[in-house]
């Protein structure tokens, strides 16, 4: 039983559940709120009126319409809940195309999430490229799949630099965590790759 890969495939898929309820939590009260406003067209010149004796007292609004919120939720949340199962079950099953696979699934998902949490995501596929490399056989088309989701990483990287020089808080963990991925994904095999074999 190899429990540190599990352990750290674990906590990576956590992270993961933890920020898809955090959204949901945040953004599905919208839905039921009559002070919210949906689709509103800034560029229109938009007036927004609060009805007297109404129960707004202030108006919240967004350009995005009910459908794309709905889309959104499912593509950004479903695919975190899709890459926390794709990362366990590919530790569990010594598979570790499946946790590289991931990997790249939550590096896609940092973009649209670039100036909020898009260091969580990135943490996390760190974190899968890191058990993956710990398990038995990591080799064929995992080794250089990892390699290219580091690379990306690396270059995602790079772009938060100015957000670090200038002290932005959400730019210096997104740096960091994306560094993390980008070196997971270029470590060599752990020890348990090197020598473990099947029983």
């Amino acid at each position: 039983m190899r429990r540190h890969p599990m352990a750290v495939a674990l906590l990576g898929a956590l992270m993961c559940g933890m920020l898809a309820a955090w959204s949901l939590a945040r953004a599905l009260p919208q839905f039921s709120d009559p002070c919210h406003r949906w689709g509103v067209s800034f560029s229109a010149g938009a007036e927004l009126n609060i009805p007297p004796g109404g129960p707004c007292r202030a108006i919240s609004v967004t350009s995005e319409t009910k459908a794309q919120a709905v889309a959104r939720l499912v593509a950004i949340n479903g695919g975190l809940l899709v890459a926390a199962f794709l990362g366990v079950l590919g530790i569990a099953l010594a598979r570790p195309r499946a946790a590289v696979l991931a990997a790249a699934l939550l590096l896609l998902l940092s973009f649209p999430l670039a100036f909020s949490v898009a260091w969580v995501t990135a943490l996390s596929a760190g974190l899968f490229l890191a058990a993956a490399r710990e398990i038995a056989h990591f080799e064929g088309t995992a080794e250089p799949a990892a390699h290219l989701v580091g690379l990306l990483a690396a270059l995602a990287a790079v772009m938060f630099i100015p957000a670090v020089l200038a002290g932005v808080l959400f730019g210096l963990f997104s740096f960091a965590a994306l560094a993390f991925a980008a070196a997971a994904g270029w470590w060599p095999a752990g020890t348990m790759a090197s020598g473990s074999s099947h029983p």
